[in-house]
């Protein structure tokens, strides 16, 4: 399904044109916004909400550089279900055929989310991506902070 990107709610959250809150599958980043994962987040790693924010905030920079105003092609994992919020879980395929998921891992933005093991097809793949970008030091992870927020596996 092709949809266009309204809005960037995240690194790793975006609004189509038809209002559908579409979450990037099997990967996370930091959240912009005060709430209970940010509170847990803080708590967790004892970094300052405002810090882990603030790196939230350069996450959903680099999606609004790749995905605002972009046609986009949502794809579910098969056997999955949609969140009962409303919000659907997608791999995202830019117009050259590139997948944003895997995109924003690469270039250090993302990490992958530990809740999802084994749940999606490419869940090796996206750990073996993230490893290899952290142990270089590649993107966000040269920040202390944003490598506290994911601990290894």
């Amino acid at each position: 399904m092709q949809v266009k990107v309204k809005k960037i709610l995240s690194g790793d959250r975006f609004l189509t044109e038809d209002d559908v809150e579409v979450k990037l599958l099997g990967v996370n980043t930091p959240p912009i916004k005060d709430s209970i994962i940010l509170n847990e987040l803080a708590q967790n790693t004892g970094i300052n909400p405002d810090t882990i924010k603030l790196i939230g905030s350069l996450c959903a920079e680099f999606s609004e550089s790749h995905l605002k105003g972009e046609k986009v092609y949502l794809v579910k994992q098969k056997g999955s279900e949609d969140d009962s919020t409303g919000s659907v879980s997608r791999y995202v395929y830019l117009e050259d055929g590139s997948l944003f998921n895997k995109t924003i891992l690469l270039y250090g933005y993302a990490y992958v989310n530990p809740d999802e093991k084994n749940s999606f097809r490419e869940w090796k793949e996206f750990l073996f991506l993230m490893k290899y970008i952290r142990s270089y030091y590649l993107g966000l992870w040269i920040n202390p902070n944003f490598r506290k927020l994911q601990p290894e596996f």
